[in-house]
């Protein structure tokens, strides 16, 4: 998928829409590295009596990797990406890569009863083209609009136009 990403961003930008400037605040930042260092200090520590007990060394080993998992996920999360639509097709540069030729249908799906701005909208895709299905987009609007890639009228406008020289239809 990353080599498709790099692809797709590598070729003209047609439309970016940002994401606020979410960045994980500087306490939180500290908070994960101190935790982080705590406890890879006690494992090490501690080391030396779970290598009589190989089943709990496997134990602690597979915390550990765990912990190390869930540190790369929260500091990839956090971090704003924007959503690319260019000519090879449409990318958010880590979860999301899907050439045009994949897409069959697209729309904008609003959240009414979220937020106090009634009228956002953000990006839904389907395509019942392989490998991408319509289960695969399901909670794409929902994790777009978590991250603030939110469409303005005129992101609306232009993303409708490229979607229309791309060949790919509204979704009524």
């Amino acid at each position: 998928m990353f080599t498709k990403s790099k692809e797709i961003s590598n070729s003209q930008v047609l439309l970016k829409i940002e994401p606020p400037k979410k960045e994980m605040s500087n306490y939180l930042r500290i908070f994960v590295v101190l935790m982080f260092l705590v406890y890879s200090v006690a494992m090490f520590r501690t080391m030396p009596s779970f290598l009589r007990q190989p089943q709990d060394l496997c134990i602690s080993v597979l915390a550990y990797g765990v912990l190390c998992s869930f540190i790369a996920f929260v500091f990839i999360r956090l971090k704003p990406r924007s959503l690319l639509l260019t000519e090879k097709g449409i990318t958010d540069g880590l979860c999301l890569s899907v050439l045009w030729s994949e897409l069959e249908f697209y729309n904008f799906a609003s959240h009414p009863d979220i937020g106090p701005n009634k009228n956002r909208r953000t990006l839904r895709i389907i395509s019942n083209k392989p490998p991408f299905y319509y289960l695969r987009f399901m909670l794409l609007p929902r994790d777009l609009y978590g991250r603030g890639l939110i469409f303005s009228d005129s992101e609306v406008t232009k993303a409708e136009e490229i979607f229309g020289a791309k060949g790919i239809s509204k979704e009524r």
